[in-house]
């Protein structure tokens, strides 16, 4: 991009070189029309004069038949006066000039000369005359040298008007420079809004702009530091239990007891390995993630994707499976994530659903023509009050003996709020569990 600087100096010069250009032009061609104008007034005096003197003669006359001494002014190129179509009197130059066709003033060209010519017709004593004065070819000496000591002077100046005009841009580019300097002087965690007072209008918009940019900034930091936190205290219970059983393991020599133990450090390793899955799919959802081009996905077809990888599960837990989704609703969002917002609905489900529970899966249009999926199990439920907290990253309900990240709900809530989703809860009607709705 080059220096702006260096950039409005050379435009404000070339623009002041072209209107002086203009100025110049404009100066010679306003000379020319007062010269014209100066002529016109002559040659329409001059024609005044010759017309009282042509009148009388040709009222006298009668029908001339010889030439008539009609005097004609000084300085003219061509001076003729014709009395009923015959030519009376002749003077000047413009030998085998003809009469123009009609009267006034013009300008014509003649033997390589413009001329400024007057034609007149005094229609009751059938009178024509034609007078005509040269137009300069060149401007007088006296316009010409004035001109050049005028450019010239400007052209002298011009390196004065460049120093002025470089200490003016630089003076309000000074703005931009403190801002600069203000954020070199800045550590990695300050991000305040810059001070917009004194700040010229032209790059206002462009610091509101940073300032907007340094926010959203600080919110995602404030969200990762608090999303480190909680996942590093969350961590930290299950590694001491799993350190603390595998001393234990080590001390007990019964196989018994050592199996025991060992069957809790698995556990142990899956609830931790199931901790550390959520806060990679809760960072795969985040609002900074790199995201693909939203598109048309088929809710039907990701449901029955997510309930084939659930089958064995379910089986295991003699859980019923219902879907009440007679029709396909396609949604405009991302595929991805809709996968894993529906994998954690059903996930969730199941694990709050005793042996032999019923786990439902709904998908419906709604009277106000907008996508509901919803999806209820059997289990104990959630209380009112606990309903907007299970939302919230790594809270459970407490009295539910299932292990859990308590992610999941989170990171369905994150999906949601990508896709302008509305969720709703309740207690389910049919099954007397716990009901959740994701509306599009």
């Amino acid at each position: 991009m080059g220096s702006i600087r260096l950039r409005l100096v050379l435009a404000l010069i070339l623009t002041a070189e072209f209107f002086l250009a203009i100025s110049l032009y404009n100066s010679q061609n306003n000379y020319s029309l007062g010269v014209q104008e100066e002529l016109d007034q002559g040659l329409l005096e001059q024609g005044r004069i010759m017309l009282s003197w042509a009148s009388p003669i040709a009222a006298a006359s009668g029908h001339p038949d010889k030439m008539t001494a009609i005097p004609c002014l000084k300085d003219v190129w061509i001076c003729r006066v014709w009395i009923k179509r015959q030519l009376v009197s002749q003077e000047g130059g413009g030998k085998g000039f003809l009469l123009p066709s009609h009267s006034g003033l013009m300008t014509v060209s003649w033997q390589g000369q413009n001329y400024r010519i007057l034609t007149l017709f005094h229609s009751s004593d059938e009178v024509n005359l034609l007078i005509g004065k040269p137009l300069p070819n060149r401007l007088p000496d006296s316009f010409v040298l004035l001109m050049w000591e005028f450019g010239r002077d400007v052209l002298l100046m011009t390196p004065l008007i460049l120093v002025l005009i470089w200490l003016l841009v630089s003076t309000s580019l000074n703005p931009l420079k403190h801002i600069r300097r203000e954020l070199a002087a800045r550590t990695p965690d300050q991000l305040e809004p810059i001070q917009c007072q004194d700040v010229p209008q032209e790059i206002l918009p462009l610091i509101e702009t940073i300032n907007e940019l340094f926010e959203r900034v600080r919110s995602s930091l404030a969200i990762e530091k608090q999303f480190t936190a909680d996942a590093a205290h969350e961590l930290r219970t299950p590694l001491a239990a799993l350190k603390t059983q595998t001393q234990v393991a080590l001390r007990v020599d019964n196989e018994a007891e050592k199996r025991a133990v060992l069957l809790n450090i698995l556990q142990g390793v899956e609830r931790t390995s199931r901790i550390v899955n959520q806060l990679l799919t809760l960072a795969r959802v985040d609002p900074l993630h790199q995201l693909d081009p939203k598109k048309l996905v088929s809710l039907k077809g990701v449901i029955s994707v997510v309930l084939h990888d659930f089958e064995g599960e379910m089986e295991r837990n003699n859980l019923q499976l219902i879907v009440d989704a007679a029709e396909d609703y396609r949604v405009m969002g991302y595929e991805e994530q809709l996968f894993i917002l529906i994998r954690n609905l059903v996930e969730n489900a199941i694990n709050y659903t005793p042996k032999g529970g019923c786990v439902e899966v709904e998908l419906k249009q709604t009277d106000s023509g907008r996508v509901l999926l919803g999806v209820e199990d059997s289990g104990l439920g959630v209380p009112p009050e606990e309903r907007v907290k299970i939302l919230n990253r790594f809270y459970r309900v407490l009295g539910h003996q299932t292990g859990g990240s308590g992610l999941g709900l989170s990171i369905v809530k994150t999906i949601a709020d990508h896709h302008q989703a509305m969720i709703e809860m309740s207690q389910g009607k049919r099954y007397g569990g716990f009901r959740i709705e994701v509306i599009f």
